[in-house]
């Protein structure tokens, strides 16, 4: 399914495939042709999708959310492609460097098809994950930053490591888990 500027995908056996999922896939088939292209992702792709650009020998960078915040974070590194949870997908590669569902969607085919394995071989060699839907709480703007610092504050004291980009990304290597904190306009 796509809509003018996010891309959603289905599988053949049902199983959705999430942003970042989309992201490693076309990654990948970058890197086979630009070894060390750069990659931008959102604060809420996975983990998991940073860590196998890297392995690949990409080169992936955690950003900001949203549309122009990404567009300028592309412009300034040269990434070949960007991307969103929501399915916005970003290419510079073969392309204009704006999220195009249908560009995205041809492009996720033509990587099927030359494959010559239906999508879901294309992520099958990655361990299974878990998404919660985002959980939001209501925070007043007078203290949400200073909730944040002390929740970041908290985070640190506990060895849990962080990476900042305005949002925060927490991971848990004991556990093998992640979490993101952003702050909204009303809400973190």
């Amino acid at each position: 399914m796509a809509t003018t500027d996010r891309i959603g995908a289905v599988d053949e056996q049902g199983a959705v495939i999430y942003g970042d999922q989309l992201m490693i896939i076309y990654a990948r088939e970058i890197l086979t042709r630009k070894p060390g292209a750069t990659f931008i992702g959102e604060v809420k792709c996975s983990q998991l999708m940073y860590d196998d650009l890297a392995a690949r020998g990409g080169n992936p960078i955690m950003w900001k959310t949203g549309h122009s915040l990404i567009k300028a974070k592309m412009k300034e590194t040269h990434a070949e492609l960007a991307g969103e949870m929501s399915g916005h997908m970003f290419f510079a590669d073969r392309y204009y460097g704006y999220d195009d569902a249908l560009y995205a969607a041809c492009r996720l085919m033509e990587i099927v098809s030359n494959s010559g394995h239906p999508l879901s071989y294309q992520l099958a060699d990655l361990p299974k994950t878990v998404t919660t839907p985002e959980i939001r709480f209501d925070c007043p703007d007078s203290i949400k930053f200073e909730v944040v610092r002390q929740a970041n504050g908290r985070t640190a004291r506990e060895g849990i490591r962080l990476s900042m980009s305005m949002a925060f990304a927490c991971s848990f290597p004991k556990d093998g888990g992640w979490c993101a904190r952003r702050i909204r306009s009303l809400c973190w």
